[in-house]
């Protein structure tokens, strides 16, 4: 049986860059109710159109699904689906290898 991606929190190995890329692809074609294919990742959030107040709510949706806190900024900061997924991939492993016992050398 399929699992619908919009519903089930990530196991750590769905977090990956194309993980995130494809479930934020699937969340703009759903809120501009558009074909998945018709989305570029790598073109600027921008082009879609979509104003702040729906990306802090996308990123909002986007936390619960991967169960950690996401930066409403970040799409600002990061402002295509590739490099927004990038960078929560690598804050992700970067704070599932930051166990605090860090020297700092």
């Amino acid at each position: 049986m399929k699992e619908n991606v919009d519903s089930v929190a990530p196991s750590a190995d769905l977090r990956s860059a194309p993980q995130i890329s494809e479930w934020l692809a699937s969340q703009v074609a759903k809120t501009l109710k558009i074909e998945r294919s018709a989305v570029d990742i790598d073109a600027r959030f921008e082009r879609y159109s979509l104003d702040s107040l729906l990306l802090v709510v996308m990123m909002e949706e986007l936390e619960k699904w991967l169960g950690t806190p996401v930066d409403p900024t970040s799409p600002f900061d990061h402002p295509t689906i590739r490099a927004l997924a990038e960078h929560l991939a690598q804050q992700k492993r970067g704070s599932s290898l930051d166990d605090g016992s860090s020297t700092g050398y």
